[in-house]
């Protein structure tokens, strides 16, 4: 009897000495998704991602051919540069790292107090640019990132790089009102496009060639549209000139285009004091009408009386 109990017992005792009873909470250390975030444009370099039950989301970049693997953690967004030397990501304190991919040592140097969302590479990747607040000022921190040399301008609000060439045009806003500049980055040399005391500048777009930027102007009582040749001509259009052409119309600062070559500018126009209906929290559906009333009523309020416009600067027309 006695040995027939051993032999009960041994596989039991052998069991919870060499193995682990798996629970529940053991399932978190497995991903429950994993997807790609963004990859390099030569394609040599991918950031995975992998979402866990309690931790969330954690991503890492790696060399497509498995041989680097870099934690990053919880980062949004995730950028590389055009020359593909360089990537950069923001965590979710606000602290922007920017990590070479050149060099087996994968330098890296990390800049705090970047505003979500407000970092770029230029168009060649040999710059980075972001926003940065300290207090209650911001300031855009430009980044030679071959040797780190730094430049700052100050209440610059936003920012956009010229899609060919190492120069931002920006909105700079301060006591003496608010400013919009092209900063020309190889020459450290700021170009004055606009000011106005009064007025905010907002949607700023880049022609593809670079040659040309608009902009809206907003001064509380109107909406204006401004077209800048890096050139240097200047051209506004006014809603007298909408009126005109489009009886009781005015600019509306929907969504803002510009073609290639910079010459023809899209926008949109609206009925002058149109007042919009945000009708009543219970809604009745008729089922003979085309639509689901909540689709009919977010067309009507965002699409049916927007009119895309053109306006052809060269010839100071619109269409």
């Amino acid at each position: 009897m006695h040995f027939l109990l051993c032999l009960f017992f041994q596989p039991a005792a052998a069991q919870e000495n060499g193995r682990k009873v798996y629970t529940p909470d053991l399932d978190s250390l497995w991903s429950q998704t994993a997807f790609i975030h963004s990859l390099s444009p030569d394609g040599n370099w991918v950031v995975m991602g992998e979402i866990f039950e309690k931790s969330g989301a954690a991503l890492a970049l790696m060399k497509t051919d498995g041989t680097v693997k870099v934690d990053i953690g919880r980062a949004e967004p995730v950028l590389f540069s055009a020359d593909n030397k360089w990537c950069a990501y923001q965590s979710t304190e606000g602290k922007l790292t920017v990590l070479g991919l050149q060099s087996k040592k994968r330098s890296s140097i990390s800049y705090a107090d970047v505003i979500p969302y407000n970092f770029e590479f230029s168009n060649d990747g040999s710059r980075i640019a972001f926003l940065q607040t300290r207090g209650d000022k911001n300031s855009l921190v430009i980044v030679e990132l071959v040797n780190n040399q730094k430049t700052e301008l100050q209440d610059i609000t936003e920012f956009n790089w010229s899609p060919v060439k190492n120069t931002v045009l920006a909105n700079r806003k301060d006591k003496a009102g608010s400013f919009v500049l092209l900063f020309d980055t190889s020459l450290s040399k700021e170009r004055p496009v606009i000011q106005n005391s009064e007025s905010s500048y907002t949607d700023f777009r880049w022609s593809e060639k670079g040659n040309s930027v608009v902009f809206y102007e907003n001064d509380n009582e109107q909406i204006h549209l401004h077209h800048y040749d890096l050139s240097g001509s200047k051209k506004t259009l006014l809603n007298a000139a909408v009126g005109s052409k489009f009886p009781d119309a005015v600019i509306h600062n929907k969504e803002l285009l510009i073609s290639a070559d910079g010459k023809n500018v899209f926008f949109y126009r609206k009925e002058k004091g149109r007042i919009y209906d945000k009708g009543n929290d219970m809604e009745v559906w008729e089922t003979k009408e085309p639509w689901i009333y909540p689709n009919m009523k977010n067309y009507d309020e965002r699409e049916r009386y927007f009119l895309l416009t053109l306006w052809d600067t060269s010839a100071n027309m619109i269409t």
